[in-house]
C-alpha cells in the first residue's frame, strides 16, 4: 500500500514548488475555494484540516462561469447538484489524481498522507506524502461577465525522496457537466434553465480531449479543451467513457484500490458521442515514469472552457507547451 512509503516530510521541496504559483499562505477552511473574474472553483481535500466537504467527491467538485449579475446567466460546469438538467450526477464529478507506486494498486493521492494546503485568491497548492511527495498546484483564470469562459492549469510535481528509484503511474481524472444554465434573480441561488435536449460529447485527439455540450433548441453551446504535457516519461493515452452506461465506471476503477494496469486509450476521433441526454463523459490520462532517487518529475494539464465549439476547435492545434525535466533535490 502507498502508506508503506511514508517517512519524514521534505518540507523544503514542497515549499519551493508552492512558490511557483505565487505567494501562497497556509489555510484551514471548511470549504476551500479560489476565484478569478466571474469564475469560482471549490475543492474537497481529504486529509487536510478543515478541508473535507461532506457529500462531495474528492478534488475539484464545483466550477462555474459568469457568476450571477443583474442580467447575466450563471453557468455551472462541474456540480453534483441533484437538480442538474440534462445530465446524470456521477460520484466522480470533478477533477482529481490517482497514483500507483512500484506496481502497487492506484490510490487517491491523499492516501499518501501528510496533507497540507496553501492558497492565494486564484491559486491553490495541495501536497501529500513524504518519501514520495505529490504536489498539485491549481491556478484559475476567469473572465469578466459576458465572456462565458475560463481556464485552469494544474502542475503536478512528484518528488522521489527515497534512496532508490521509484516507478510511478499517474492518472488524472476529470468529469465535467458543461453548461448547466442558471438564470440569475430567479429563485435562490437561481433556477436551471429548462434544456431537456442538453447532451455532452467528448472526443480524443492525441494528448487532448475535447468536450462539447449541445442544446438542440439553440439556447447555448459550450466547449472544453483539456491538454496534457509531461516530461521524460511515457504518456500512455486518454481513456474516455460514458459513466452513465459503463460499469464499473472509470472513476470506480481508479478508486477501487485494486487497479494496477494501464488505461485503455481511446482512439483518435473517438470517445463519447451520440445524442443521449443522459450521457456523462468521464475521462482520464495516464503518465508512466521512473524517477531516480532524489529527483522529481512535473506533469501539466490545462483546460479551457469556451462559449462555442468553433473557439474550441481552434485550440486543438495548440496545447500546453510546458514540459519538465528531472530535477535533483539536495
Amino acid at each position: 500500500m502507498l502508506q508503506n512509503l511514508i517517512g519524514r516530510r521534505n518540507l523544503a521541496a514542497s515549499l519551493a514548488f508552492a512558490a511557483g504559483i505565487g505567494c501562497l499562505t497556509a489555510v484551514s477552511s471548511a470549504q476551500l475555494s479560489i476565484t478569478d473574474g466571474s469564475s469560482t472553483a471549490m475543492f474537497n481535500l481529504p486529509g487536510i484540516a478543515g478541508g473535507t466537504v461532506a457529500g462531495q467527491p474528492t478534488g475539484m467538485y464545483y466550477l462555474d462561469r459568469n457568476n450571477p449579475g443583474a442580467s447575466s446567466d450563471w453557468l455551472q460546469d462541474v456540480s453534483n447538484s441533484a437538480s442538474q438538467v440534462g445530465t446524470v450526477a456521477s460520484a466522480g464529478n470533478g477533477q482529481w489524481w490517482f497514483i500507483g507506486i512500484n506496481g502497487a494498486p492506484a490510490e487517491s493521492i491523499d492516501k499518501l498522507g501528510n496533507g497540507s494546503v496553501s492558497q492565494t485568491v486564484n491559486a491553490l497548492n495541495v501536497t501529500y506524502g513524504t518519501n514520495v511527495l505529490v504536489s498539485v498546484a491549481s491556478q484559475l483564470s476567469g473572465f469578466p461577465q459576458g465572456a462565458y469562459k475560463d481556464s485552469m492549469t494544474h502542475q503536478i510535481q512528484i518528488i522521489n525522496n527515497n534512496a532508490t528509484p521509484v516507478s510511478i503511474k499517474l492518472y488524472g481524472y476529470s468529469n465535467f457537466d458543461l453548461t448547466q444554465i442558471h438564470v440569475s434573480g430567479s429563485g435562490s441561488p437561481g433556477t436551471f434553465l429548462p434544456a431537456p435536449t442538453n447532451y455532452n460529447t467528448a472526443v480524443v485527439s492525441g494528448n487532448t480531449i475535447s468536450q462539447v455540450t449541445h442544446l438542440a433548441n439553440g439556447v447555448y453551446t459550450s466547449g472544453m479543451n483539456l491538454t496534457f504535457s509531461g516530461g521524460s516519461g511515457t504518456f500512455v493515452g486518454i481513456q474516455a467513457d460514458d459513466a452513465h452506461t459503463t460499469s464499473p465506471s472509470l472513476f470506480q476503477q481508479l478508486s477501487s484500490g485494486t487497479f494496477t494496469g494501464n488505461l485503455t486509450p481511446t482512439a483518435n476521433g473517438s470517445g463519447v458521442t451520440g445524442t443521449n441526454v443522459n450521457q456523462d463523459p468521464e475521462f482520464a490520462y495516464q503518465y508512466n515514469v521512473v524517477i531516480p532517487a532524489g529527483q522529481s518529475q512535473t506533469i501539466n494539464d490545462m483546460f479551457e472552457i469556451t462559449p462555442e465549439p468553433a473557439s474550441l476547435m481552434l485550440l486543438l492545434a495548440g496545447g500546453l507547451l510546458v514540459g519538465a525535466r528531472p530535477r535533483r533535490h539536495a
